[in-house]
């Protein structure tokens, strides 16, 4: 098993295959649990967030990307409502997929719709007020979840080397790197762009 969630009466279940199915399981009868759908999709999730009480955010990978999957609940299983992949052409790596610490990683933003995602490596962002890609290597990758349309998209990477968290208050976003210099950086929630950054040396005094 990849990744487990328990809902209300279901269980949502990745087990670990080269095509990973995603089972929904009924336990309204804990005696007597039933597989009630499933989807199979290339690739696998290793973390699943639920946004509300009909959908679920999935992490995973496919292949070298790191990969976020929207999924919508339905009495008869999941569906897929949009998927976009953070990555390059190199490996693209997340916190988010340690199997014991990748939910301290994750980060959802509900006033903005933003998935905060701690990256390293090389990755592909759209350029800002341009068009074509730039490589951003590492920092916090911010996509935008459109929970009424049921879309998501790679907004670009808030770039901090060895950023392994991230907060947000009112409209600041903030990226922590516990081993590289600065400690934090903070950037506007709407432009996305750096504010300030902090070394937080950790001297003693």
């Amino acid at each position: 098993m990849h990744a487990t969630l328990f809902l209300g009466p279901r269980l949502y279940l990745v087990t670990y295959r080269r095509i990973d199915p995603l089972f929904t399981v009924d336990l309204s009868d804990p005696r007597r649990p039933r597989v009630v759908g499933f989807i199979k999709s290339p690739g696998f999730d290793e973390y699943l967030y639920p946004v509300n009480e009909t959908l679920l955010i999935g992490v995973g990978r496919d292949g070298p990307a790191l990969r976020v999957s929207l999924y919508k609940v339905q009495r008869g299983g999941v569906e897929v409502l949009g998927r976009v992949h953070v990555g390059g052409r190199g490996y693209v790596w997340s916190p988010v997929l340690d199997p014991r610490l990748g939910h301290r990683a994750f980060t959802f933003d509900p006033r903005h719709g933003y998935i905060l995602l701690p990256v390293s490596g090389a990755v592909a962002v759209p350029l800002k007020g341009a068009t074509g890609m730039e490589k951003v290597y590492g920092g916090v990758a911010v996509v935008k979840l459109d929970a009424r349309r049921g879309g998501l998209e790679l907004l670009g990477v808030l770039g901090h080397s060895g950023a392994a968290r991230s907060v947000y208050i009112d409209d600041a976003i903030y990226t922590v790197s516990p081993y590289s210099l600065p400690r934090v950086k903070a950037f506007n929630a709407t432009t996305l762009e750096p504010v300030t950054a902090a070394p937080a040396g950790g001297g003693r005094g």
